[in-house]
């Protein structure tokens, strides 16, 4: 099982200073070295990693991902009936390393294609840029970004080193994960995670640590995951959002999962990671080291 990385690995060189230059990009797309990811509207791979691009590069339909493994990746959006004999997904935890980040990628910028078409400034159309990381604006000249989301998800423990799984309302029956939520306008990710737990538990946050990131193009989410530590107290949640909050032993979630009354998150999910190394001790209390200070006239 994968734990939370102390140290990171980039496998994928995006080598921005060649998205520019068309005649650049043609040339890695003839190599016989590169290779073409089709990614369906649900972020979804289809086709595997194997596939050469054929025919010609078009800027306007065909993003330029970067160079690792010794290949040169290119993706493209592909219909939902396409391929479908090869179908991954992150949420499947079967892609690692390179592969996870040429699909990641892959998804976020052509889910960005796909629903933001238009100039952010005056709704003009827009034209592909950049090796398809940019959309200039045909009527304004505004050059137009992807943008990603920031949301945290924490492993929350009390002071018997428990951790606090909730369940959502509308998710299936038994499933239960992290606290998790999206940072606010002019935020800290350390404040964002002491508004969310008392938003969603009413419980008091009083140390808060960085753990790791993981891309989540569903649709343009950087999941920044944190371990945080609370003063003694039950979880209280509001029925609308969560429906239920408990407080799990290193051996009472073994119990529950092996008995089928807990199911815990997607094997691709970095809340999983997380929940792994809390269970296999290589997270804990002593990873949230700064402590909250708050405002003493509230």
């Amino acid at each position: 099982m994968a734990s939370i990385p102390r140290s990171t690995r980039v496998l994928l060189d995006r080598q921005a200073d060649l998205r520019s230059d068309h005649g650049a990009l043609v040339g890695l797309w003839q190599k016989e070295t590169s290779r073409l990811v089709g990614i369906d509207a649900s972020g979804a791979l289809r086709g595997g990693f194997e596939r050469r691009p054929t025919g010609e590069f078009d800027p306007q339909r065909h993003v330029f991902l970067g160079v690792g493994g010794g290949r040169e990746w290119f993706a493209v959006e592909v219909g939902v009936d396409a391929d479908t004999s090869s179908i991954h997904t992150l949420r499947e935890g079967t892609l690692h390393n390179l592969e996870e980040e040429v699909v990641a990628t892959a998804a976020a910028v052509l889910g960005w294609h796909r629903r933001e078409p238009r100039c952010e400034k005056c709704s003009g159309t827009t034209s592909v840029a950049e090796g398809g990381f940019v959309r200039l604006c045909n009527d304004c000249g505004a050059q137009v970004f992807p943008r990603t989301d920031p949301a945290m998800i924490v492993v929350l423990l009390d002071p018997a080193d428990r951790l606090l799984l909730a369940h959502a309302v509308g998710w299936p029956e038994r499933r239960m994960s992290l606290l998790a939520g999206f940072v606010e306008a002019g935020e800290s990710l350390e404040a964002a995670v002491v508004r969310e737990v008392d938003e969603e538990a009413r419980l008091r946050v009083t140390h808060v640590g960085y753990l790791a990131s993981q891309p989540w193009p569903f649709p343009r989410s950087l999941m920044l995951g944190c371990v945080a530590r609370v003063e003694p107290g039950e979880p209280r949640v509001d029925g609308v959002e969560l429906d239920q909050a408990t407080w799990f032993s290193r051996a009472s979630m073994d119990d529950a999962v092996a008995s089928g009354d807990l199911v815990l998150s997607p094997m691709g999910s970095i809340a999983r990671r997380m929940i792994e190394a809390w269970r296999a001790g290589s997270v804990s209390a002593a990873d949230a080291a700064v402590a909250v200070v708050r405002d003493a006239g509230r």
